[in-house]
């Protein structure tokens, strides 16, 4: 079991992603790091269940289980919904609430 962590930053400090199995990585934007997990998702099966969990500074968001890369890309979206752009979360949406 795997988890994806991804924090949400204070200010405008970059956007943390660890446990994808790499170093910790630093993005810009949040859509930045929503497009590189999608890379990574379509390049490396899931053959472990994981979950996605987002830390906010008043709390946080997670997952369920899953090895469905789908599933795991549409939650997320969800998950920032707040922080992405309203035509990406609609594309976002969209192509992964189809295959779920």
């Amino acid at each position: 079991m795997s988890k994806i962590i991804i924090t949400v930053p204070k200010d405008s400090k970059k956007w943390k992603l660890s446990g994808v199995g790499t170093r910790n990585k630093s993005f810009a934007t949040p859509a930045s790091l929503f497009n590189w997990l999608e890379k990574r998702f379509r390049v490396r099966s899931l053959r472990e269940k994981m979950s996605v969990k987002v830390k906010y500074d008043y709390g946080t968001n997670e997952s369920l289980l899953s090895n469905n890369s789908s599933y795991l890309l549409y939650t997320l979206a969800c998950f920032l919904k707040d922080y992405l752009s309203k035509e990406m979360l609609d594309i976002k949406y969209k192509k992964y609430k189809q295959n779920e």
